[in-house]
């Protein structure tokens, strides 16, 4: 479970400063500027250490992070080096190499290699917040599947204290369901988390592409799953249930995986596998009708 509590440091060789609640506070400067930050994903902690980071870096870091921020022991020890030589390099694919728990990731932005059996990672970002960003969804879309999880392209509504799942590629209507939630609590409208715990499916929010819509702290960051709805727009708002393979075959493009080269590992698909056999789930036919959508969704989740 996420925490309230902030825990991010900033050391500068000036020595700092204590502002609210004891969080260290000081000034950065560029040069000696060390942050520590504690994230806290689907219950999957880790604490970075962002050397080099100036203000409006550290600032937007925070920021991106500060509704994950954790208190738990990290699973994982990440350091992170700002290079402003990885900010003039041409655009190009993510790339991850993995073997026996070992994996190498690289992209224009930054590049780094992740030992999961010694629980540290290293990398090399350039002086943008978005290259953290970056590197942490790759992080946590190969270290979820060993915690019984995945990251999924789905929006997650609660309704009346259950989860609905709502997967679909880009412009399949992911944004369309959560303007159509009324006042419902969003989760999330791009990038969700689903973790198996004690043989039922949950939904977590993630910091990932869903600033706009993500909920306040004091609201519940992870919710049972009620069902999982593949999006197909139509004129007419129906479901059709599907048999868990079926489910599987189908949700498995919806898995998140940025890095070309990489295959689902059989840890992914035993996680997926067991995602569609503890939830049902359905292809979902919608049209944008509020009140008629809903009531749809209501008869299979309630």
């Amino acid at each position: 479970m996420m925490r309230e509590a902030c825990s991010v440091r900033e050391r500068t060789a000036t020595g700092p400063s204590f502002g609210k609640a004891g969080t260290v506070a000081q000034k950065v400067t560029p040069r000696a500027a060390v942050m520590e930050l504690r994230v806290e994903i689907a219950e999957l902690a880790c604490l970075l250490r962002v050397r080099g980071v100036d203000p409006s870096m550290a600032n937007r870091v925070e920021n991106a992070y500060r509704k994950f921020d954790s208190l738990a022991e990290p699973q994982l020890i990440v350091d992170v080096q700002v290079d402003p030589k990885l900010s003039r390099r041409t655009p190009r694919p993510i790339t991850t190499k993995a073997a026996c728990g070992f994996f190498e990731v690289e992209s224009y932005n930054f590049e780094g290699a992740v030992s999961v059996d010694d629980g540290r990672a290293t990398v090399g970002v350039s002086p943008e917040w978005e290259a953290v960003d970056a590197f942490l969804r790759i992080l946590y879309s190969l270290l979820l599947p060993t915690e019984k999880g995945v990251i999924v392209h789905a929006s997650a509504v609660v309704d009346k204290g259950v989860g609905c799942i709502f997967a679909a590629l880009p412009e399949g209507g992911k944004s369309t369901v959560a303007h159509l939630s009324g006042d419902r609590h969003i989760l999330g409208d791009e990038l969700v988390a689903l973790k198996c715990v004690n043989g039922h499916v949950r939904v977590f929010a993630t910091p990932f592409w869903n600033e706009t819509h993500l909920a306040p702290v004091a609201l519940a960051t992870d919710v049972p799953v009620g069902a999982l709805f593949l999006l197909h727009k139509h004129d007419r708002v129906h479901v059709e249930q599907l048999p868990p393979l079926t489910a599987a075959v189908e949700v498995l493009p919806h898995l998140f995986y940025e890095a070309e080269q990489l295959l689902p590992s059989q840890a992914v698909l035993d996680v997926l596998g067991e995602v569609v056999q503890s939830t049902r789930s359905y292809r979902l036919y919608f049209a944008p009708n509020e009140v008629e959508f809903w009531r749809c969704v209501g008869s299979v989740t309630q």
